[in-house]
């Protein structure tokens, strides 16, 4: 797997969340124009709780993009001028270990506690990592999209 910067998975990041908030209004609006035939091909009653149950997900999905993407915004002056956070850590976890269907390895998001001041961050990263490794991470202070500097 090729490493990816900063700046990479910043803006993967934020083209993905955007594009998904885009897909989830027109997702909104579209089922608000056909509400009136999707209500009359299931019924009054269903189609008033489906519709509802669909409107309260997609307002959750919105709300959700919205806030990674207010968050992607804030560390975006440290981006360009390229402020990152530098720590030394050890990597002592994972978000998420091992896929539930397959149970490949895939070790997400890695939990790393920085040996100067023994706080634990967990970070956005796209490199493989191993548990107990001692890694100097650059990151970016809101968002917490990582990179590798150096491997210790």
């Amino acid at each position: 797997m090729k490493k990816q910067t900063i700046i990479q998975m910043y803006y993967f990041t934020m083209f993905s969340n955007i594009f998904s908030l885009i897909c989830a209004i027109i997702a909104g609006v579209l089922l608000v124009v056909y509400s009136n035939e999707f209500i009359k091909s299931v019924g009054v009653f269903w189609g008033f709780v489906l519709i509802s149950i669909v409107i309260i997900a997609i307002a959750i999905f919105i709300v959700m993009s919205y806030k990674k993407i207010f968050v992607l915004l804030k560390d975006r002056e440290d981006l360009k001028d390229k402020k990152y956070i530098s720590i030394t850590a050890k990597v002592v976890g994972f978000k998420k270990n091992k896929d539930v269907e397959s149970g490949v390895q895939i070790n997400n998001n890695p939990i790393v506690t920085s040996l100067e001041t023994n706080e634990k961050i967990m970070l956005i990263i796209n490199d493989n990592l191993l548990i107990d490794e001692i890694c100097e991470f650059h990151y970016l202070k809101n968002s917490k999209i990582a990179e590798i500097s150096k491997r210790i």
